[in-house]
């Protein structure tokens, strides 16, 4: 299978121990469900059992525009929905950089959060996640990370991920 875009998410768990990884390491079970402390309550919401995310759920519309408009639209997790999919670009790579206004400020970030990559790949549905590491708030930390990804055949090959407090950098090559 061709993987083409990838959607990501910042999770609530890391269980790994190591500090990034891929495939079925990065299930729901591994990863938790997506950061929301503000509730916008999305379907993956970490708080979508309650019952004030319950009446929201079908409701929830996170995308770019609607996130321009109202930032509370969208979970402070829901990076695919605030900024759009990573896609492959002509050079079978992806590379993105974004800022996020209302990126979870650095008192929020805690050592279990991790960054899932989601797209559908032979039978896979999380291709990839690395665990978000606590920096400082002075000094953005940045944390570059090879590995290689024991995909399907024509999935993937390598991921490399860089992060600092309030961006995140993706290299996929396939």
């Amino acid at each position: 299978d061709t993987v083409t875009s990838w959607k990501w998410h910042i999770h609530t768990k890391w269980n790994s121990t190591l500090s990034s990884d891929s495939f079925k390491q990065c299930s729901k079970a591994a990863t938790g469900l997506h950061y929301d402390p503000l509730r916008a309550c999305g379907p993956v919401s970490e708080y979508n059992a309650e019952p004030e995310c319950e009446a929201k759920i079908k409701s929830y519309a996170c995308n770019p525009a609607n996130y321009t408009a109202n930032p509370l639209a969208c979970e402070k997790g829901d990076l695919s929905g605030k900024f759009g999919a990573f896609k492959l670009g002509a050079d079978s790579t992806v590379s993105e950089e974004w800022t996020d206004e209302h990126f979870p400020l650095p008192s929020e970030n805690t050592d279990s959060w991790s960054i899932v990559l989601h797209a559908v790949c032979g039978q896979e549905s999380r291709i990839a996640c690395a665990h978000r590491t606590e920096g400082e708030v002075e000094q953005a930390e940045q944390v570059d990370q090879s590995i290689p990804v024991q995909a399907p055949a024509g999935c993937a090959s390598r991921l490399r991920l860089q992060t600092d407090s309030s961006s995140i950098d993706v290299n996929k090559v396939l």
